[in-house]
């Protein structure tokens, strides 16, 4: 996460988001009543010679909401922010969703921002300068790939070893004695883990 600017008299910082990790800590940071302001598309009202106005099409605009609630979803890549529109050029009062993920910039407004806040911003700047931790765990049928994230270990890929068959050593052959091939291969080697910093070396 990069600070890009703070202002001590409204009590705004503008952020961006760098990692999946500024998710998670903005979903930390964030709390009801708090402002939150980005860019985002909503449909704009367009009136019509009919008492009811027609809606128009989706149209990019800057809008800050007062924060209701916030979903991080770490499976999609994605943090949402629910409220209510506070500024912008229409629907002020109106309920509205930002859907924000990596390269979004947001806007963060608190009355009065805590020691604890403070710290929470100060660690995701360091996190996001930080090496990422690469984990590999390797048994007779598959190696799984993950990374350490703020929030936990993220799976990144399952890759099967194709370890049986008779290329592998799987099964008898004529004149090799059978039986002491057969007993050798059903040994299952322990499984294996790996920590990979800032690159990725796998052999099965």
């Amino acid at each position: 996460m990069k600070v890009i600017h703070k202002d001590h008299s409204t009590g705004r910082a503008k952020l961006r988001l760098e990692t999946l990790d500024d998710l998670w800590h903005l979903d930390n940071l964030l709390e009801p009543g708090n402002e939150a302001g980005a860019n985002t598309q909503r449909r704009e009202e367009t009136k019509s010679d009919k008492l009811r106005a027609e809606r128009g099409e989706k149209k990019r605009m800057f809008l800050m909401l007062k924060v209701e609630k916030v979903e991080f979803a770490e499976f999609s890549d994605r943090l949402r922010v629910l409220g209510t529109i506070t500024e912008g050029p229409q629907d002020h009062g109106e309920h509205h969703t930002l859907n924000l993920t990596m390269g979004d910039e947001l806007t963060v407004g608190k009355g009065r921002w805590k020691r604890h806040h403070l710290d929470l911003l100060d660690q995701a700047q360091r996190s996001s300068k930080a090496p990422l931790v690469t984990f590999v765990a390797i048994d007779d049928d598959e190696a799984v790939i993950s990374v350490l994230r703020g929030y936990g270990i993220q799976v990144i890929a399952k890759v099967p070893s194709g370890g049986s068959g008779k290329q592998y050593g799987g099964g008898s052959s004529k004149g090799s004695g059978g039986s002491s091939g057969s007993a050798s291969s059903s040994k299952k080697a322990p499984p294996a883990a790996f920590v990979i910093n800032n690159f990725l070396q796998l052999s099965l």
